[in-house]
């Protein structure tokens, strides 16, 4: 014989079930991050790179950025989830960099380094950290000049351009030697 006949329901064997149906615009939406459109995902993500192209910024930063830029509040929430995510956004990176290049170009001391990551709202851990780290790379510098300064008989060479250098570190540090 002929096999066996299986019984379908009737609203699956109806033409329209069989046929498949495009998704409603409803539920194209439900499928996106809630309240963030195709068009105004990537309207922020533009500005929010934008901005990261032209200096460092710290997540507060951005939020504040975005917010004068009148994004939508839970909108500037997921684009920041999203950049620290994806590690574009890092108060602790943006701190490790602030203070080496801070110190290194402008000779800044450690108040002035503190009152400058404050001021770019960086987390309180993340200019903690930083700052311990400066603390380390002083004393290591501290005590190489103190070497130099036991090798040479106390008499260091004003022309020695490294001897120079570390004595504005120290200087900025608040540890004034006479080198």
């Amino acid at each position: 014989g002929s096999p066996p006949q299986l019984a379908v329901p009737e609203e699956l064997s109806s033409p329209s079930a069989s046929t498949p149906q495009p998704p409603t615009t409803v539920a194209r939406e439900q499928v996106r991050e809630p309240g963030l459109s195709r068009d105004g995902f990537e309207r922020i993500s533009t500005v929010s790179m934008n901005a990261l192209t032209r200096r460092g910024m710290s997540a507060e930063e951005m939020g504040d950025y975005l917010a004068s830029r009148e994004f939508d509040e839970g909108d500037i929430e997921l684009e920041c989830e999203r950049l620290l995510g994806v590690g574009l956004l890092d108060d602790f990176a943006l701190a490790e960099t602030l203070v080496r290049t801070l110190r290194e170009r402008k000779g800044l001391g450690k108040s002035a380094l503190t009152a400058e990551l404050r001021r770019r709202k960086l987390d309180s851990d993340a200019i903690a950290e930083a700052l311990d780290e400066l603390d380390a790379d002083d004393e290591l510098l501290l005590v190489e000049v103190e070497l130099r300064l036991v090798v040479s008989g106390g008499a260091i060479g004003a022309d020695d351009e490294i001897d120079r250098l570390a004595a504005v570190r120290l200087h900025a540090a608040g540890q004034d030697r006479r080198v």
